[in-house]
């Protein structure tokens, strides 16, 4: 029955062609769709519960928006919070063609609240000259930015001192220090956030004087992740009627194919072949031209994912091909297989031996 069925494949391969293309379409959707979900979730759907972040009320202060005086910082300390690290994050740019997402660091404690690994170059200390820069790989590829180049913030050029990896919206970032992003930006000794330890005796929700509210970190990211999720939505409940659509219209080929060849069909059963066999028959059919659709779809994927771009905040969202997003679209895959085999296994198994030797 195998071969049987791998035959057949190849003698009708034009409409086999044809329906792998219809899959194809189907596949590659629902892989994009899966991919952009993944890729948001992973650069801002993730909360950290070790940290807070004080923020100015009403602010997306862990991208932009916010600016805090120094005596947050110190109502903070006065209040028992003996670990308080300033950051200032905001766009930098003329416009949205060269806007670029800067970060100024405190030297002695960023590599603990902001986790990254060196792609290339070295990574900043305390005591170094100003005007040094380490750029995450993502803009560094954009802008084609290696260490020991520079880059220009508002009009200064910064040495880049290394080129890192995130996994998460950092990689779009330019890194500097806080002394140098107050410069130049001509804040004096403001910041955009405070971030300190969890668990103490400040908790997320609290309102502090100055304007300042306390969040847990990283659930600004979530609230612009759950921006998207409704359109996301409205596209995976159209490429789940398309992949509905693609399990009907394989049933239809399959079971054109299988009545083609019921006569063959129906003298096999009478030498000994039982239903299940007809099941194999059309299965390995299925899978054949699930897998040619697959194989389509991967490879128009590839170029969809490096043309289209998700904007969100200012940021560039990728498609995230991980082994879960993968493994969601194969199950996915196998379900069209089994809707689109089921009927006409249904349908052949129900039709009469002796009608079917007499057909032609």
């Amino acid at each position: 029955m195998l071969w049987f069925g791998l035959r057949d494949l190849l003698r009708h391969w034009k409409l086999v062609l044809a329906m792998s293309l219809v899959a194809a379409v189907a596949i590659s959707i629902y892989l994009i769709l899966v991919g952009y979900q993944a890729g948001l979730a992973s650069q801002f759907g993730t909360l950290d519960a070790a940290y807070l972040t004080v923020q100015e009320r009403n602010s997306f202060g862990e991208f932009y928006g916010s600016r805090l005086s120094n005596q947050v910082g110190k109502q903070l300390s006065g209040m028992g919070v003996k670990w308080v690290v300033p950051e200032i994050l905001v766009v930098v740019g003329t416009s949205i063609e060269d806007a670029v997402h800067l970060r100024g660091i405190d030297l002695e404690h960023y590599g603990e609240v902001n986790p990254y690994r060196l792609a290339a170059g070295n990574s900043l200390h305390p005591g170094d000259a100003p005007r040094q820069a380490m750029v995450g790989y993502r803009l560094a590829e954009k802008l084609k930015l290696r260490p020991g180049g520079t880059i220009s913030l508002r009009g200064r050029d910064f040495t880049i001192r290394g080129i890192i990896r995130t996994n998460a919206y950092a990689d779009r970032e330019v890194w500097i220090s806080l002394k140098d992003a107050q410069d130049l930006l001509g804040w004096g000794s403001d910041v955009s956030v405070y971030i300190i330890q969890g668990g103490g005796l400040i908790n997320p929700g609290d309102n502090l004087p100055g304007g300042a509210v306390v969040s847990l970190r990283g659930e600004d990211g979530q609230i612009v992740s759950s921006q998207y999720k409704p359109v996301l939505e409205v596209h995976g409940a159209a490429a789940q009627a398309m992949g509905l659509v693609t399990a009907l219209t394989l049933a239809n080929v399959l079971l054109r194919l299988a009545l083609i060849r019921r006569r063959d069909l129906a003298i096999l059963r009478t030498v000994g072949f039982q239903r299940f066999s007809l099941m194999i028959y059309l299965v390995v059919q299925a899978v054949g031209i699930a897998v040619l659709g697959a194989t389509l779809a991967g490879l128009g994927m590839l170029g969809a994912a490096t043309i289209m771009r998700l904007g969100v905040f200012g940021f560039e969202i990728r498609p995230l091909f991980d082994a879960r997003s993968l493994f969601v679209s194969g199950v996915w895959l196998v379900v069209i297989i089994a809707c689109g085999t089921t009927l006409p296994v249904w349908v052949i198994s129900r039709l009469n031996l002796a009608r079917l030797l007499r057909v032609e």
